[in-house]
């Protein structure tokens, strides 16, 4: 059995888990603070593993922006990540990757001051190709497709408001060939009083 198979099975078996993870209330959901608080955090991203698509093009350093609040059934999560590739082969298109997503995530306190979290969500994968490089097979600049991610991270504040995070990624995107993206990040969030017009905003 090649090992990407077995890989592409543990991580749909994560995605199931953790979705029925999601779904359970978290600490602050349980006192009735659905969208009291806002966490904004900013990640820098690199690949974890390497796959198929490695063999053409080199994933570069992406950024990710994200926004988490307690929500009804554990955590609201809302982000969008952006991700370089860059071609082997001069005859192959550089592209980027742009996903804008939404999803649900839960979290469980450790000791040590340490936090666990966990999202599944869903969204827009966006791919965009070089204006100035075409091949045979690449007929459009920009390509949508389905993606979903987990995220598995943990975090420790350094400040009050202030926390230190470290995630795990594990992507999957409905391309014609599936394409899964296994990913490290490493960034900062900060959390604050979510004002009382947004909180209006938000119900």
């Amino acid at each position: 059995m090649r090992a990407e198979h077995c890989t592409g099975r543990l991580g749909r078996g994560a995605l199931h888990l953790l979705f029925l993870l999601a779904l359970l209330p978290n600490r602050e959901v349980r006192a009735g603070d659905v969208f009291s608080t806002m966490e904004i955090g900013l990640r820098l991203e690199r690949p974890a593993a390497s796959e198929e698509i490695h063999q053409d093009w080199e994933q570069g350093t992406g950024i990710s922006l994200h926004a988490e609040t307690p929500f009804h059934i554990g955590k609201a999560v809302l982000g969008i990540r952006w991700t370089p590739f860059t071609a082997y082969d001069a005859a192959l298109p550089d592209f980027y990757t742009l996903f804008a997503y939404a999803g649900l995530g839960c979290e469980l306190d450790f000791p040590l001051g340490l936090t666990g979290s966990g999202a599944v969500a869903a969204g827009d994968f966006l791919m965009s190709f070089e204006r100035d490089k075409h091949t045979g097979g690449v007929h459009q600049l920009v390509e949508h497709e389905l993606g979903i991610v987990l995220n598995i991270g943990i975090k420790r504040r350094i400040r009050a408001k202030l926390s230190l995070e470290l995630s795990w990624l594990y992507q999957l995107v409905f391309t014609r060939r599936e394409l899964e993206l296994w990913i490290v990040s490493a960034g900062l969030s900060y959390a604050f009083s979510t004002p009382e017009w947004m909180r209006e905003v938000l119900r």
